[in-house]
């Protein structure tokens, strides 16, 4: 089974990335809301989008979080 397309990017970035002999780490916060759910225009759902973020990012790397509905 996969894992939901969210988390599947930040589990595809956490992975060790080797370049010119050097190892890269990568992590990632996703932010994700939902019209209408979310906002009824662009900068409703960005400024859903960003509340989601910061609450992914507080969780620790490699998270995801939606939207609360408006």
């Amino acid at each position: 089974m996969h894992p939901p397309m969210p988390l599947a990017l930040p589990r595809k970035l956490s992975q060790p990335y080797h370049i010119e002999g050097h190892e890269l780490l990568l992590s990632a916060s996703v932010r994700i809301s939902l019209y209408p759910d979310n906002g009824n225009d662009a900068d409703n759902l960005l400024r859903s989008a960003d509340d989601a973020m910061y609450l992914a990012k507080r969780q620790g790397r490699s998270h995801y979080h939606g939207a609360k509905r408006s």
